[in-house]
């Protein structure tokens, strides 16, 4: 007989799996694990041959068996889509899976923030070029260059001139290798889920550099009740632009975490130190 009521963590992170122990721990709640990880071997070796469609088809056929009735995840690459797709399927409450591609594909999320509230996008563009190919002529540099699918700000960061821009798209054999199937799987859904006019994850966002240390309002929204949780702050490894971990409590100024609060929206930066960060967010 299944245990019922038992919740589906995907690519637990260690970090995750410590809160998920202690909740197991003090609060009697059930977990079972699933997913691999993408900084070990031989876990990662799975990259291979992942596809996310066939992931969560044989965790919908198992989920009755074991009693899940719930899944999360916090792993942007993989999880969190995952975990939408089975809560999608399943009839359980969930994260649209179109939000979850529209948060992951930047170009389209800078589109749809350009739609929505102009007054906090910055300037963008498509890179029109291929990994590998001739970087066009006539860019406005400087420039913050990112993939348009990725994570952790990996392939982040600023470049000043065609030169900084053209060896920053160079690639490996192998490289190439990773980077595409590190994508596929959400370029796949995103042709299916977002249409034909979408352009491609397997390319290059160009942007307006921007200087400021980084900050995440964090919260929940359900049946549309919009709940701030708090503020943390984004540090990023020491004199690079790649995101490292969250840290609370934050360095934001009071009256502006308050503020963030009472909008329910982004909170900008502020806290007086030195620019940390650029464009790795939306």
């Amino acid at each position: 007989m299944p245990t019922a009521d038992r919740t589906l963590l995907l690519f637990n992170y260690d970090w995750d799996a410590v809160a998920h122990e202690r909740l197991a721990r003090t609060q009697g709640h059930r977990f079972d694990e699933d997913g691999f990880d993408l900084f070990s071997f031989p876990s990662n070796a799975r990259l291979a041959w992942f596809d996310i469609g066939r992931f969560v088809d044989g965790l919908a056929r198992r989920a009755p068996a074991r009693g899940w009735s719930a899944v999360v995840s916090c792993h942007e690459q993989f999880g969190a889509l995952a975990a939408a797709l089975l809560a999608e399927r399943m009839g359980w409450p969930g994260t649209p899976v179109a939000a979850i591609l529209a948060c992951q594909h930047k170009l389209y999320a800078r589109q749809v923030l350009q739609r929505v509230a102009p007054e906090a996008n910055v300037p963008f563009q498509l890179l029109d070029a291929e990994y590998g190919a001739p970087i066009p002529e006539g860019l406005p540099y400087p420039l913050f260059v990112k993939p348009v699918k990725a994570a952790f700000s990996v392939l982040a960061r600023r470049v000043d001139n065609h030169a900084e821009l053209h060896r920053h798209t160079r690639f490996g054999a192998w490289e190439l290798w990773v980077i595409r199937r590190l994508v596929e799987p959400f370029e796949r859904l995103a042709r299916e889920r977002l249409g034909p006019d979408v352009p491609s994850a397997h390319r290059m966002l160009l942007e307006a550099p921007v200087r400021a240390d980084q900050f995440n309002l964090d919260g929940v929204v359900f049946n549309g009740d919009v709940r701030a949780i708090g503020v943390v702050d984004a540090i990023m490894f020491p004199g690079t632009q790649s995101f490292m971990r969250h840290q609370i409590p934050s360095a934001l100024p009071p009256a502006v975490q308050a503020r963030g609060r009472r909008r329910g929206g982004p909170v900008g930066g502020g806290g007086g130190g030195p620019p940390r960060g650029g464009n790795q967010g939306v």
